[in-house]
């Protein structure tokens, strides 16, 4: 069932054009400048955030929000961030590289290399850990599986 005129609730199917930046305005290198993705409302498949800030939102409706980073990529974890021996990678290595960090079992990227030292430091933690993401969203389309109730605001 399609419809204009109600609120979002979770497991609508909706249609939306958004954009990210970082709060000091740089764009968001995950995501296209603007983008528009369908999506059931609970499973937003970039950020979970957006979940929330979409529900009681109607077509046509546009919001600027903030998702801190608790809903959005996380926290930065320390532990995550580890130094280890050039030797450990391959020759051609560099800034930025994602690498399988085998000692510690997950994936990393390089985060820096100190050839004086020998060593690199390396971080799990997601390339916006600890960022807060400013969205505009804009609201195309609303869907509701037949199966939910619709509640019609007059």
């Amino acid at each position: 069932m399609q419809a204009t005129n109600y609120k979002i609730i979770k497991n609508d199917i909706i249609t939306i054009e958004f954009s990210a930046k970082l709060v000091g305005g740089k764009p968001v290198s995950q995501f296209k400048e603007r983008g528009i993705v369908t999506f059931k409302v609970g499973d937003f498949p970039l950020v979970d955030g957006v979940n929330r800030e979409v529900l009681d939102m109607v077509v046509g409706e546009i919001k600027s929000t903030m998702i801190f980073p608790c809903d959005a990529f996380g926290e930065v974890e320390r532990n995550l961030i580890n130094e280890i021996s050039l030797h450990e990678l391959p020759r051609e290595a560099f800034v930025g590289q994602r690498m399988f960090d085998r000692k510690r079992k997950h994936f990393a990227y390089i985060a820096s290399i100190d050839q004086d030292r020998q060593v690199a430091l390396t971080d799990g933690n997601h390339l916006l850990a600890g960022e807060i993401l400013c969205f505009l969203i804009k609201i195309l389309d609303i869907k509701r599986p037949l199966n939910d109730k619709v509640t019609v605001e007059v």
